[in-house]
């Protein structure tokens, strides 16, 4: 079976969204009713019957087919390779973004486990580096360093991207240094939380 990435992308997307409470169908981020319609939320069966659920579930449905029978192989990732974090060099201050994409660019194959940047700032906000505000020039929750974290390096500035302006956390070369210091125990603490 040929993965089509704009599918796969959405599905996760849906799932991702049921499993932490929301409509699913909604681009507000309410949470999923109960079951009764008060003419504000959708019923759980205008969910279940709305085209883009029926047509995700349908996508992960044919995929857990395929593996199931044999046509698809499900690999277990190989460990990050220790010695390109040994070999990582700070080049500039960045968001965890690209600084994720620094640290795997040198990696070979497809198959290594992989960090993503809301595992990072999971582990940040859980170990009291980063913590979330509300930010009300912004209208949205926004990580903020704690003292902690600006002990390690990081700090926040206004940045303006397709017209959207927003607050970023920016990893300086301590901060740099120090995610890839607990690179292994990051990838670890997402197991710990799955």
């Amino acid at each position: 079976m040929i993965i089509e990435t704009k599918r796969l992308d959405e599905a996760m997307h849906f799932v991702r969204k049921i499993t932490e409470g929301e409509n699913p169908c909604s681009g507000s981020g309410r949470p999923l009713s109960s079951g009764t319609s008060t003419g504000t939320d959708s019923s759980a069966d205008e969910i279940l019957n709305h085209p883009d659920m029926i047509r995700n579930m349908f996508f992960i449905y044919e995929i857990l087919s395929d593996i199931k029978s044999g046509e698809m192989t499900v690999r277990t990732p190989v460990p990050f390779p220790r010695k390109i974090l040994d070999e990582f060099r700070y080049t500039e201050d960045k968001g965890i973004k690209n600084l994720i994409k620094q640290i795997y660019a040198p990696v070979t194959g497809g198959n290594v486990v992989k960090l993503t940047p809301q595992m990072a700032g999971n582990w940040l906000r859980d170990s009291g580096y980063l913590t979330l505000q509300y930010d009300p020039e912004y209208k949205s929750n926004t990580a903020v360093p704690t003292e902690s974290g600006k002990a390690i390096g990081l700090y926040s500035q206004a940045r303006e991207y397709q017209g959207r302006r927003f607050m970023q956390v920016y990893y300086s070369k301590p901060a740099q240094e120090f995610i890839v210091e607990h690179f292994e125990e990051i990838l670890n603490y997402r197991k710990k939380q799955r």
